[in-house]
């Protein structure tokens, strides 16, 4: 019942296109390449929105990617840390 209650709310909010758009700030999105609760191509249309946005894939992780792959993860983090830094 939980769950179900949750994807409804999940599937009841309005987009956020134009919030992402409007951002005007260096941003990272990082996603596993098998994840398939914000595929790859949901990603990269997030990263499109954004103006200043860097998209990194994680190969071989699913949606817990900093959990699957933490070396991968925290070396794109760290490295869009250091650019912005």
């Amino acid at each position: 019942e939980g769950t179900a209650c949750m994807l409804e709310a999940m599937a009841a909010r309005p987009s956020s296109d134009a919030t992402l758009a409007a951002l005007d700030i260096p941003a990272c999105v990082l996603v596993g390449e098998h994840d398939a609760l914000t595929p790859p191509s949901e990603a990269a249309h997030m990263a499109g929105l954004l103006r200043h946005a860097e998209l990194r894939v994680i190969p071989d992780a699913g949606h817990l990617s900093n959990l699957e792959a933490p070396d991968v993860f925290n070396a794109h983090l760290r490295g869009f840390l250091a650019a912005i830094a």
